[in-house]
């Protein structure tokens, strides 16, 4: 019983080395070039910036796993792997917590714009109803859309 366990196992083990890691590591590359950064740019468009230097990361690290899987079909132990899995999975904690960090400072940001808004709701509402401000300047105000 043991003997059929242990086989399986080895069995598994050659399959996965073989047929499923490097075809992960490819769909891990597709997925991120292909839906995640253009979710972020959709999403964080204004912060382009940090988008650029988190973009040229994946790519390094896109150039890395084509690298890495050439040499693991013949090279790489298993030591060598786990220590590459390890570091990718480092990395991409480090995006995941910049990425909160963007979101954080967007609702940060979103939330101090509403406020400023409502200011001036009340300040030009104010201003009409005590007649400081003249129906041409409300009208001037009014085109600019920005309550």
């Amino acid at each position: 019983m043991e003997e059929e366990k242990s086989l399986t196992l080895r069995q598994f083990t050659e399959y996965t080395k073989e047929v499923l890691l490097p075809a992960t590591l490819k769909q891990l590359t597709e997925y991120t070039t292909g839906v995640l950064l253009p979710a972020i740019d959709f999403r964080f468009g204004k912060i382009d910036e940090r988008f650029d230097k988190i973009d040229d990361k994946i790519s390094r690290l896109d150039i890395k796993v084509v690298n890495l899987e050439s040499k693991m079909d013949n090279l790489a132990t298993k030591y060598e792997f786990n220590e590459f899995k390890n570091k990718i999975y480092t990395d991409i904690d480090s995006l995941i917590e910049k990425i909160d960090k963007l979101i954080a400072e967007n609702e940060i940001r979103n939330y101090q714009e509403d406020k400023q808004k409502e200011f001036f709701a009340i300040l030009i509402k104010s201003l009409k109803d005590k007649n400081i401000l003249s129906e041409e300047q409300l009208g001037r105000i009014a085109k600019l859309g920005v309550l």
